[in-house]
């Protein structure tokens, strides 16, 4: 069976760490591109300039962040991602109940 087809809890970690690496390599490729062009490829006319700026973008979203590599391997591992600072900002997120009392 091919990696990453099919359901089951590990698919979505392992899907967004996929999506990364992929963004992270698309970045590198463009970067290296970029470079081996030499001066010319800050024109506008080769084009290399506005792949280097869309790609760079595209890795600017949360959704190929670096930091989804620590939430793959704490969802695989099976651990609490509320304590997670990116799910604690996210208000869909259930938050546990402090244990201090409110008066």
């Amino acid at each position: 069976m091919p990696s990453g087809g099919g359901g089951g809890a590990a698919a979505a970690p392992v899907r967004a760490s996929k999506t990364t690496h992929a963004a992270s390599s698309a970045i590198q490729a463009v970067g290296l591109a970029f470079s081996a062009a030499g001066s010319a490829s800050i024109y506008t006319r080769t084009r290399l300039e506005r792949c280097l700026r869309d790609v760079r973008t595209v890795g600017q979203h949360i959704a190929v962040a670096r930091p989804n590599y620590e939430l793959v391997g704490q969802a695989l591992l099976g651990l609490d991602l509320s304590q997670t600072p990116l799910m604690m900002l996210d208000e869909r997120y259930e938050q546990p109940e402090s244990p201090v009392q409110k008066s």
